[in-house]
């Protein structure tokens, strides 16, 4: 049975057409791709990887392969969401980044997933919510997990050689998630990954203002809690290291404390420092519009106007906070103003892209447990 899918053959056949490829080495890519193969893989992933193993890394193919490649993980990603039982929603957010073809772990409501592939495990379902069941973990690990990524490790290594002509494996993981899902499952997946190589993250939201899947990037987790507060040296102007912590208590600034409490801030014995910007609910936030995102971004901005070179903050959640809350908090820490509500229309998104200006475009996500 051919092995080749309409979405790779394509892909072929337009590298033929545009000179990439010339007809013996369309055929012969065509037979490769047919081949059973060690990794059991039927992707463009994998079809890139015949195409460089054909062509080798040569910059005119990884170049004209980057023009196509949003667009193509963009389909590969709504294949294996549309395929997959409980598949997630993702979470809505402003970023523009494209997808990247490369290893995809997909986070839905029932399971973790891994380049398309069949279940790499069952999520259990809790009064408090989905959790990964402590037989399939070792600590933060998830040990099949870990088995898939080290096996995909070859091949997406062979994916960058072709992308970049150097080689050189850069780490590089695409992470879709059921909005609802708690970041203590993420952050499994997260740190699982990092032990696998894979330190460079894009996590795949849905962008409704372009109407199509996109990315957010971030590096590998810092590991530990935010700073407390503290006390500026009244005669030196202290190093910003920015956290944003998120809380059923709302959002708690960390790290600016000279910005946001100029005139000093002390706490009693004990006593546990309020948010920053506090939750006005009194059973606490769980949904996105529970915070108060326009007093963050108002705050951050005044950050930035006494750290303008500063690009990073890392982004510290509760580990039963949603991802959906986690992805907009790096949307509002990334740009100002906020961005139009969708339902506002194009003429009102097109006027914000060319309004708005950085704030902390650099976000980490922490990883240490809290």
């Amino acid at each position: 049975m051919p092995r080749l899918d309409s979405q790779d053959r394509e892909t072929l056949d337009s590298l033929l057409e545009r000179g990439l490829l010339d007809a013996q080495e369309h055929a012969r890519a065509i037979r490769k791709a047919e081949r059973p193969r060690r990794f059991g893989v039927t992707s463009t992933l994998a079809l890139a990887v015949i195409v460089g193993l054909a062509l080798g890394p040569a910059p005119l193919i990884a170049d004209q392969l980057a023009l196509d490649e949003g667009a193509i993980a963009g389909k590969r990603l709504q294949a294996q969401l549309g395929a997959m039982a409980g598949a997630p929603g993702l979470a809505k957010s402003s970023a523009e980044a494209e997808l990247k073809l490369t290893a995809t772990v997909v986070v839905g409501k029932e399971s973790i997933s891994l380049d398309g592939g069949a279940t790499v495990i069952k999520l259990e379902e809790t009064p408090e919510g989905l959790k990964i069941p402590d037989d399939e973990q070792k600590g933060q690990l998830i040990s099949k997990l870990y088995d898939g990524l080290m096996d995909a490790h070859e091949r997406h290594s062979m994916l960058d050689a072709l992308r970049t002509g150097d080689g050189d494996f850069r780490g590089e993981i695409l992470i879709a998630a059921d909005a609802d899902t708690p970041f203590s499952v993420l952050r499994s997946v997260m740190y699982t990954a990092g032990q696998a190589q894979y330190g460079d993250f894009q996590i795949a939201v849905q962008n409704p203002w372009m109407g199509q899947s996109t990315a957010v990037e971030t590096s590998l987790p810092a590991i530990g809690p935010p700073r407390a507060y503290g006390y500026a040296d009244e005669d030196e102007k202290p190093p910003l290291s920015l956290s944003m912590f998120l809380s059923a208590k709302g959002i708690s600034i960390l790290g600016a404390d000279m910005v946001l409490h100029p005139d000093g801030f002390r706490l009693a014995a004990g006593e546990e420092p309020p948010a920053t910007v506090p939750c006005t609910k009194s059973d606490g936030c769980i949904e996105v519009d529970d915070f108060d995102w326009e007093e963050v971004s108002r705050l951050l901005r005044l950050i930035k106007d006494e750290y303008p070179d500063d690009q990073n903050v890392i982004i510290v959640p509760e580990s039963d906070m949603s991802h959906d809350v986690l992805i907009r908090a790096i949307d509002v820490a990334r740009w100002a103003p906020l961005p139009p509500d969708p339902e506002k229309g194009e003429s009102a998104h097109s006027s914000w892209r060319e309004s708005r200006s950085d704030t902390f475009p650099s976000s980490v996500i922490a990883g240490g447990a809290l």
